[in-house]
């Protein structure tokens, strides 16, 4: 695949297209309290199957700004040559979009610890047969391997805040906790898993060990796109300063109205 334009050529509006058009029904090896319902999700011209819990026929699937911003990033990584990670995946609507609209076998990684919501994951995948085109990886990632503790709500409507332990405190009385894998970044470059050429991160307040995990590869890294959770912006700015990244765009910044903390923001960063 050639380059067909820069990532920083990122267009608005494009997710007032993300509709669920139709539904469909299927069991898919999906069990539990989510949804069984697979709903046919359209991105402009790209359609694909996927399991989301709680989502009413007909809405706009995705309704904030900083949704419509990724959409737009992946999109336009997906335009270019290169692997594409997706660390925090949760039940894969950004890993489908970017399947389909890449078709280029190979190329996409999708890391999901959280093994409730990796069940839909796994089974979007198989839906929509991209199989061959998706690495599911059942792991967290940080800045040291080993086994880490994870935050998951009890609950389907916190499947995708699961966070690791030592991040925050528990925020929610009956959140369960679970023991998974963690690895790094450089950890699966040097296993030989290809190198990302496009990262995105949206792990809960655990971005920066994900980024101090990553330094040797980083240097390859063409774009990133991140979820700041908390007051991390600085740290982060400066750790990809010192990977050579300089062009930092922000985009749907939200404030704690009763911290004054930076709650939640996505940053693009590119060489």
């Amino acid at each position: 695949m050639t380059d067909r334009g820069a990532p920083a050529a990122l267009t608005r509006g494009r997710s007032d297209s993300v509709r669920f058009v139709a539904t469909s029904y299927g069991r898919a090896g999906w069990g539990g309290s989510m949804s069984r319902k697979f709903a046919v999700v359209s991105v402009g011209n790209h359609k694909f199957y996927m399991i989301r819990p709680t989502i009413p026929d007909g809405e706009p699937y995705l309704r904030s700004p900083k949704e419509s911003f990724t959409v737009d990033w992946f999109l336009a990584c997906s335009a270019q040559a290169g692997p594409i990670w997706d660390i925090g995946a949760n039940v894969g609507e950004f890993t489908l979009l970017a399947a389909k609209a890449s078709g280029d076998p190979s190329r996409l990684v999708a890391f999901e610890p959280n093994p409730y919501v990796r069940k839909a994951l796994v089974a979007n995948i198989r839906q929509n047969g991209f199989e061959d085109q998706v690495l599911v990886v059942p792991k967290a990632v940080g800045s040291q391997p080993g086994i880490a503790q994870l935050f998951v709500g009890s609950h389907e409507s916190y499947y995708g805040k699961a966070r690791v332990a030592s991040t925050k405190a528990r925020t929610k009385a009956n959140d369960q906790i679970v023991e998974v894998p963690i690895t790094t970044v450089d950890e699966m470059v040097a296993s030989g898993l290809p190198a990302p050429r496009y990262l995105k991160i949206d792990v809960e307040g655990h971005e920066v060990e994900v980024l101090r995990g990553a330094s040797a590869t980083l240097k390859g890294v063409e774009s990133c796109l991140i979820e700041v959770a908390g007051a991390n912006v600085l740290e982060i700015r400066e750790l990809l300063g010192r990977h050579g990244f300089t062009d930092v765009t922000v985009d749907a910044q939200r404030i704690s109205k009763t911290s004054g903390d930076v709650r939640s923001e996505y940053i693009t960063v590119r060489r």
